[in-house]
């Protein structure tokens, strides 16, 4: 974790987080300002607020209840956000998949359990989740949620990640804001 203050996240409440290293530094660069939004020439379209293969949702995208989705290895391009709340539980095949968001904010919550494995191959391989750089909505877990991008990097370049209640999230990268832990909640990163 690379910061330009003696705070770079808040923890409140009972929280915990679990970092390697804090280095106290000058902002660096942000490695991936290159990084263009995928091409959806030739890619499904969706126009509901279904979740159910690769493509691009131009709908706001909620699953909620006791869903359970095992998704496509894939792309995956949200236009309006992603909810997932209640029981939900959503996995990747293998080969994983990435979940880009160009508009709307990322909310996982209830005690829903999301587990998004970065992509194997291709230009967006080693990534889990990117939320555009001109999209600066809060990425946020509450309740009892619990996500896992198990090596998979999260970059929200301009979003604050907000991890509260007893949720637990294990990111493998993260390229964010700023973070805010709290309540009973846990972060792991690497």
């Amino acid at each position: 974790l690379t910061s330009p203050s003696s705070n770079p996240l808040s923890l409140s409440g009972q929280a915990a987080a679990s970092i390697g290293t804090v280095l106290k530094a000058n902002p660096v660069s942000d490695p991936y300002s290159n990084m263009v939004a995928p091409n959806e020439l030739g890619m499904a379209i969706y126009k509901t607020s279904t979740l159910s293969g690769p493509g691009v949702y131009t709908n706001s995208v909620v699953v909620t209840g006791q869903t359970h989705l095992v998704l496509p290895s894939g792309i995956y391009v949200f236009k309006n956000g992603l909810t997932i709340s209640g029981q939900s539980v959503v996995t990747t095949s293998s080969g994983g998949a990435i979940f880009y968001i160009t508009g709307g904010s990322v909310s996982v919550s209830g005690q829903s359990n999301v587990t998004v494995p970065p992509l194997v191959s291709g230009g967006y391989s080693g990534f889990s989740i990117i939320q555009a750089s001109s999209d600066s909505l809060t990425f946020a877990l509450s309740g009892q949620s619990h996500l896992t991008t198990s090596s998979g990097a999260i970059y929200v370049p301009t979003s604050q990640i907000s991890v509260s209640g007893q949720s637990e999230a294990e990111f493998g990268n993260l390229v964010g804001k700023g973070m805010s832990i709290s309540g009973q909640s846990e972060a792991t990163l690497g």
